[in-house]
């Protein structure tokens, strides 16, 4: 093969000299050197715009939602505090009630006034019962295998999301994570799964509320004794 290009080039440079072309095939190849130059420079400056455009797009995206989220901040804080709030001292309530919704304007605080039981004096001890036998342990099901019996409700206020094991990770974006299901206040899911610590630190558990599967903040559930739907 070698061997062969190495003849044509012979024989295009014989007939290149026989005919004393060498100042038009010098301009031929300076044309050629060029032409590829514009080229690849060209095809490299596209790519690089599109980087560059795409990056602009995501940055102001993300600049978009850090300033909704932070007018929404702002935006509840003005809201006057009760005398008798059990969390006005945690911001990070309000900043979960932003990234829930973004537009929210109330935020209710919980109250720590609840009425205490009536005094009368002293009361007789009640008979103890007799000691009952303590029922052995049962083991816990595979929760992969087969549906488990434990059930929760969601109990905070502003409800809760079923997402998906990646946006409990350290570095995730709540904005941008993926959300399966949203869940309000009073809704009963079903526990898949023991209490989880994810790597940015937050407790949760894996359920299952209809059709929708994923994990959600324990914090955000509380045990529900009742039968399952």
């Amino acid at each position: 093969m070698w061997i062969g290009s190495a003849l044509v080039l012979i024989f295009i440079l014989y007939l290149i000299d026989k005919h004393n072309r060498w100042r038009q095939a010098l301009k031929l190849v300076i044309g050629l050197v060029l032409l590829c130059i514009v080229t690849v420079g060209g095809f490299w400056g596209w790519q690089k715009y599109q980087d560059y455009r795409q990056e602009k797009e995501e940055r102001a995206e993300a600049a978009a939602q850090e300033a909704r989220m932070l007018a929404c901040i702002d935006r509840l804080k003005q809201i006057p505090v009760p005398n008798d709030a059990a969390n006005a001292d945690v911001p990070a309530d309000i900043q979960r009630a932003c990234e829930a919704s973004p537009d929210a304007t109330t935020f209710l605080y919980v109250s720590l006034s609840q009425p205490l039981p009536p005094t009368t004096g002293w009361v007789p001890d009640p008979p103890k019962a007799k000691p009952q036998p303590k029922p052995k342990p049962e083991s816990r099901p595979n929760c992969d295998a087969v549906p488990c019996s434990d059930w929760a409700a969601v109990t905070y206020e502003y409800g809760s999301e079923i997402q998906g094991d990646d946006c409990f990770e350290t570095g995730s974006w709540q904005a941008l994570c993926k959300k399966i299901a949203v869940l309000n206040r009073g809704d009963r899911v079903q526990i898949l799964s023991e209490k989880t610590r994810s790597s940015d630190g937050t407790d949760i558990y894996k359920v299952k509320f209809q059709q929708w599967t994923g994990w959600t903040r324990a914090s955000e559930l509380s045990p529900d004794s009742g039968e399952g739907k």
